[in-house]
């Protein structure tokens, strides 16, 4: 609880730590964090849980023996992680507008590119199409399947019931760095792996109602 006010007390006071990195370039430090002490011990003049910024690129920049440390994260720092998190993975929806000529049984097969692994695919009714026409049936990662769990690669396959002939839709896949899925064997990253990647393939296939 202690750890959510003083972040928030830090954000509202984000126009006086704006000041004083104009004077005092390393508070925040450049990762737009405050290092900052706060007072445990009545015995030295100050009440306790008072606090104060240090800069430790500076000779003393330390807490006393009587402090306890705590780092703030600005909002600069919180936009830094969100970015890092985003360069790891994407989310692609063709720009096209798909449908089928009849009613049945659908299938997208999805290809992340290369040290990408392919996760998370759906669809989506174009505005102004009748709704409810479309129901996903399953999906799952082939890599995944076929390894017991593990190994998870680039090949997403999903079905879907097709229930109004023409009914125009979009097609969306996420792809997730190969190096980021948590027990994955596909392989490393690509070496390029901070810049959107080049566009996933995909496969339709349709079986029409009897």
């Amino acid at each position: 609880m202690r750890g959510r006010r003083v972040l928030l007390a830090l954000i509202a006071a984000g126009a006086t730590f704006g000041i004083a990195t104009v004077v005092q370039a390393s508070v925040p430090d450049s990762n737009a964090v405050v290092h900052s002490c706060f007072n445990t011990s009545l015995a030295h003049g100050s009440p306790v849980g008072a606090m104060r910024a240090i800069d430790t690129d500076k000779v003393g920049g330390v807490c006393a023996s009587w402090e306890g440390a705590v780092d703030l994260a600005t909002p600069a720092y919180v936009q830094n992680q969100i970015a890092g998190v985003l360069h790891s993975q994407f989310i692609y929806t063709d720009p096209t507008p798909l449908s089928f000529n009849g009613t049945g049984i659908a299938f997208i097969y999805w290809v992340c590119p290369g040290g990408w692994v392919a996760t998370n695919a759906t669809v989506s009714i174009k505005s102004g199409q009748p709704t409810n026409t479309i129901e996903q049936i399953d999906g799952a990662n082939l890599g995944s399947v076929q390894n017991g769990g593990y190994g998870a690669d680039g090949q997403w396959l999903m079905h879907m019931t097709y229930t109004l002939a023409n009914v125009q839709f979009y097609a969306q896949l996420q792809c997730i760095l190969a190096n980021q899925v948590y027990g994955n064997a596909f392989g490393a990253a690509p070496p390029n792996g901070a810049s959107t990647p080049p566009a996933p393939t995909m496969h339709l296939g349709f079986k029409p109602s009897t």
